[in-house]
């Protein structure tokens, strides 16, 4: 919970809105599917569970997002291996190049991220 608190201090820092910021999987998978958001940042395990469905239905969805894993790319599943990561612990600097590769620099056009 301390580094979704850090995650949401640096967004404000970059003028995004959050969408949404849940704590566990079952409440990320109703946003994942009914809310408008420009992209979002998955934290891997939430409380003992892997994010992996909400990942399945932002793709469906085609909402672009990332990971955030103090593991590193490799220990991510397929298919997603080749998402964007956020290392544990997130850096600004990492965090605003992260949000630039999955708006394609373009920056969102309105809700910022979901972050789970």
């Amino acid at each position: 919970m301390l580094i979704a608190i850090m995650l949401e201090g640096m967004l404000a820092a970059l003028d995004l809105e959050i969408a949404a910021m849940t704590a566990n999987l079952d409440e990320a998978l109703a946003v994942a599917r009914r809310e408008p958001f420009d992209l979002a940042i998955l934290d891997v395990n939430i409380k003992g569970k892997e994010i992996y469905p909400v990942a399945e239905v932002l793709a469906a969805r085609q909402i672009p997002f990332a990971f955030s894993t103090g593991y590193g790319q490799r220990s991510l599943r397929a298919p997603y291996q080749d998402r964007p990561i956020l290392g544990k612990p997130v850096e600004p600097g990492e965090l605003r190049k992260v949000i630039a590769e999955l708006t394609g620099s373009r920056g969102p056009k309105g809700r910022g991220p979901l972050s789970a």
